[in-house]
C-alpha cells in the first residue's frame, strides 16, 4: 500500500485500504439503523434494542396501546401491522372474554371458543334467550341478543307490518311520491322488508293470478 501525501492530506484516502472499507461499512451500518428506527416509529413502534437486521424479530413499544412487541421491519416497511393485540389475532384470555360478555349481559354457557370470530353459545340475562354471538360482534359495540334488539327496534319504529304500512301510505298520498318516500331512512327500511310486502301483494292479488 503506497498511498500519496496529497490523498492522505486532502481527505480522499485514509491511508489504508482495509480500514477505509471498514470505516465506509460502520458509515452504512449507522445510517442503516438511524433509517429503520425512524421508520419503526413512524409505523408506531419505538425501538427498545439496537436495529438487529431488517428480517429479524425487533423489541419494540407499541406506542398507541403500549405493549411489548417484536414485530419485523420488512414486514413494517411493507404495510404490515405489528401488534397482534390490536389487530384482533392475539390470544385471548378466557376469563376476559368471560368478562367481555358478561359486561353486555350475556352469560356463556360453554367455555371460550378460542377465536373472537367464533360464534359462542350464551344466554341473555335480561330475557334468557339463548344466542350465539361472537367475542369480535361484542367487542364492536353490537348487542348480543337478537330478541332484546329486535324488541328495541320495534319499540322506536313499529313492527315490520307497521312500518311497511307507512311507507304504503307515503308512497300512495297526494303529496308525497314515491321516491320521496325512500328518503326518510325508517320507512326505506320498511321496504326492504321483502316478505312481508310479498305476502300483503299475494293477498291483495286478484283471484286466480
Amino acid at each position: 500500500m503506497a498511498p500519496t501525501f496529497t490523498s492522505v492530506r486532502s481527505g480522499a484516502v485514509s491511508g489504508c485500504r482495509r480500514c477505509g472499507r471498514a470505516a465506509a461499512g460502520e458509515r452504512r451500518r449507522i445510517a442503516g439503523q438511524e433509517k429503520a428506527e425512524a421508520d419503526m416509529r413512524i409505523a408506531g413502534f419505538e425501538p427498545l434494542e439496537p436495529y438487529p437486521g431488517a428480517r429479524m424479530k425487533w423489541h419494540c413499544l407499541h406506542t398507541a396501546c403500549g405493549r411489548t412487541v417484536r414485530p419485523r421491519l420488512t414486514k413494517i416497511r411493507s404495510g404490515g401491522g405489528g401488534c397482534r393485540a390490536c389487530a384482533g389475532r392475539a390470544p385471548v384470555d378466557p376469563a376476559t372474554a368471560e368478562a367481555d360478555m358478561r359486561a353486555v349481559g350475556m352469560e356463556p354457557l360453554e367455555p371460550f371458543p378460542g377465536r373472537v370470530g367464533d360464534r359462542w353459545k350464551c344466554r341473555c340475562v335480561t330475557c334468557g334467550h339463548t344466542g350465539m354471538p361472537t367475542l369480535n360482534n361484542i367487542r364492536r359495540g353490537q348487542g348480543g341478543c337478537y330478541g332484546c334488539a329486535r324488541r328495541v327496534r320495534q319499540s322506536r319504529f313499529g313492527s315490520a307490518a307497521e312500518r311497511f304500512e307507512r311507507v304504503l301510505a307515503a308512497v300512495e298520498g297526494p303529496d308525497r311520491t314515491s321516491e320521496a318516500a325512500l328518503t326518510d331512512p325508517v320507512l326505506a327500511d320498511a321496504v326492504l322488508t321483502a316478505g312481508y310486502a310479498a305476502s300483503r301483494a299475494t293477498a291483495s292479488a286478484p283471484p286466480g293470478c
